[in-house]
């Protein structure tokens, strides 16, 4: 009868020479369990090496982490975390995490704490701080787009971090499954967890024959902890935050904003009238890559009377294109009867409707709510006064997504996104 016999196994590397080392050599295994932390007090990049055939630490938990204390040294770390042993079950496949820090951080005495570790198809369990896998393109649940597998990366300096680049090896066993990845276009993606999102930004370049994802910058200013290989074909490129339409004197304002855009080449914008072909009145080029708010805005002196529509069309440097929602504009009734209004703020607080309006005058006006694919998922009726106001409105039992809210009056309409948490 043959029996396993697990060895944890707890380096702390505390009070010895700045030459100390964790050598691993010709396949060793460091298996870590129980919330094991293992501390490098070793600032050089030589604090852990491979010898021969190389070696195999397993992490398999946030907690089980490994803490090298680099201080205020560069060059380039890695930690060889590798997939559980066969014998435990896994694939005993080594996937390297390798940090090149090129600008050093102010503080000598910070470290950075690195762990990785297997999920299941839906990507759980989640980083302790993660509360979701929603695509930062559409909203919409992006577990299978995702490797079964979560890192952690987390500095802990006083004042200004490191910088440099970063390269996940990942094994192939974790792509498969129920997920839907095609390995050539995995690219890395980061988790914000000051606004609770996967961010739109996505970084480095994968080599299907290494099993790397790198190149993926690391700056000090966003040093953000939780990582995950994606794949990169899977989401369009650019989250819309808003685009609106207004009446000047002799023209019409068209604006909008992106909250983030990857990969994208620019956008089109047309005009549309009733019985005739659409006209394009505006090709602006957009930011490429963006993690920050953009705005654009370009205006029309073409001035009709009765209904106009505009529309706004995105495309990227692959060919993939995203046609938005139509915005209404009828000029000539909102000089007549001045009864534009304005939405100030929007959001959601479980199932109510927060919103706070501006009006010219008493009107009526109807609110749809409406997904990321365009279809209604519910319709109201609300009333405005002249003035300020604060309304809310009781919504359906709504998953958590992100929407778009149309407030339309008879000679006036805005539109707004709102993430329901």
């Amino acid at each position: 009868m043959k029996k396993t016999i697990e060895i944890l196994i707890v380096l702390f590397l505390y009070g010895v020479p700045s030459s100390a080392q964790l050598v691993f050599n010709d396949g060793g295994y460091v298996v870590m369990n129980d919330s094991a932390k293992l501390l490098i007090n070793n600032s050089d990049t030589s604090g852990i090496i491979t010898l021969g055939t190389g070696g195999k630490l397993v992490s398999e938990n946030e907690q089980n982490d490994v803490i090298w204390n680099v201080g205020n040294s560069t060059g380039t770390y890695t930690v060889p975390f590798s997939t559980k042993p066969i014998i435990q079950g896994g694939t005993g496949v080594e996937i390297p995490f390798t940090l090149s820090i090129d600008t050093a951080a102010a503080d000598a005495t910070g470290s950075i704490r690195f762990s990785t570790w297997q999920t299941n198809n839906s990507n759980v369990p989640y980083p302790s701080v993660v509360t979701n896998m929603m695509r930062s393109s559409d909203g919409m649940d992006g577990s299978m787009g995702a490797i079964d597998r979560f890192w952690c990366v987390t500095p802990s300096f006083t004042g200004t971090n490191p910088a440099g680049t970063a390269s996940f090896g990942y094994d192939e066993n974790e792509i498969g499954g129920g997920n839907s990845i095609t390995e050539g276009t995995m690219i890395a993606q980061r988790y914000n967890a000051s606004n609770d999102s996967w961010e739109g930004l996505t970084f480095g370049t994968v080599n299907t024959s290494s099993n790397t994802v790198s190149g993926i910058s690391i700056p000090s200013n966003s040093f953000h902890a939780n990582w995950i290989l994606v794949d990169g074909g899977a989401p369009l490129p650019v989250e819309l935050l808003n685009f609106e339409v207004e009446c000047a004197e002799s023209e019409v304002i068209i604006s909008w904003e992106t909250a983030s855009e990857i990969n994208s080449s620019h956008f089109i914008v047309e005009r549309i009238e009733l019985d005739k072909e659409p006209v394009q009145i505006a090709r602006v080029n957009s930011s490429y890559y963006s993690n920050s708010v953009k705005a654009y805005q370009v205006t029309d002196d073409y001035f009709s009377s009765g209904n106009v529509y505009y529309r706004l069309k995105q495309f990227d440097f692959n060919g993939k294109s995203e046609t938005y929602d139509m915005a209404l504009l009828d000029c000539d009734k909102i000089k007549n009867t001045n009864s534009g209004f304005e939405i100030k703020q929007v959001y959601f607080s479980s199932n109510q409707l927060f919103f706070k309006i501006e009006s010219h005058v008493h009107a009526s006006g109807q609110i749809q709510l409406l997904d990321l694919n365009g279809k209604e998922v519910q319709n109201m009726n609300f009333t405005i006064m002249e003035g300020e106001q604060q309304e809310e409105i009781t919504t359906n039992s709504l998953a958590n997504s992100i929407y778009l809210v149309r407030f339309r009056s008879e000679s006036h309409e805005q539109r707004l996104r709102v993430v329901k948490h």
